[in-house]
């Protein structure tokens, strides 16, 4: 492979116009004709229109997406639903790398993991209310019961993405690459809590 673009936070359903991703899709392609790929590393869209924006992208760039979700990928909707949609979407074309990792050059493997946060380096006692707490339906739920039944379903969350990432890394043994490249949306470094 050669030319892969890399973008992240690109948030579509904010773009004006009903054909705003389209364009996007286009305009990649006309500044960057050669590219063979876009990786795009979460916060999409949300979870209503992810799906759709993310396809009519792929199209008017007329290359392959790569892509894993953000937070506001399941914003007005649940953790179940956004995989759900994401997993539909798994194709040549529109690749899901929490699904598989692929290979973009000879002995480089691409993999993917949401990177979800996890509150096991960050203050649990924290009085910190994020927007994902009522915009995704698991998180919601979790809250209004105790806020250790949210740390409970954040750090669930964390290692399902942990485990998915395990598993495309295990899947690479046999194939041995000289480099692993994992996009990720929330990095899994103890520097990057609050």
């Amino acid at each position: 492979m050669g030319l892969l673009l890399w973008a992240t936070d690109v948030h579509l359903d904010h773009l004006r116009g009903r054909d705003a991703a389209k364009w996007f899709g286009h305009s990649l392609r006309e500044a960057h004709p050669t590219a063979e790929g876009l990786l795009l590393t979460g916060d999409n869209a949300e979870a209503p229109t992810f799906a759709k924006l993310l396809r009519d992208l792929q199209a008017a760039f007329a290359a392959p997406v790569y892509f894993i979700l953000g937070n506001h990928d399941y914003y007005r909707g649940s953790f179940t639903e956004g995989d759900q949609q994401a997993l539909a979407l798994h194709s040549p074309v529109l690749h899901w790398l929490s699904v598989s990792p692929i290979w973009p050059a000879p002995g480089v493997a691409l993999c993917g993991s949401e990177g979800w946060y996890d509150v096991r380096y960050g203050d649990p006692n924290s009085d910190l209310m994020m927007s994902d707490f009522v915009r995704i339906e698991e998180l919601f739920q979790a809250q209004d019961h105790s806020r250790e039944e949210l740390i409970r379903t954040l750090r669930a969350r964390a290692d399902q993405s942990a485990d998915s990432l395990d598993c495309s890394l295990t899947e690479l043994e046999g194939n041995k690459p000289t480099q692993v490249i994992i996009a990720t949306h929330v990095p899994p470094f103890p520097g990057a809590t609050w």
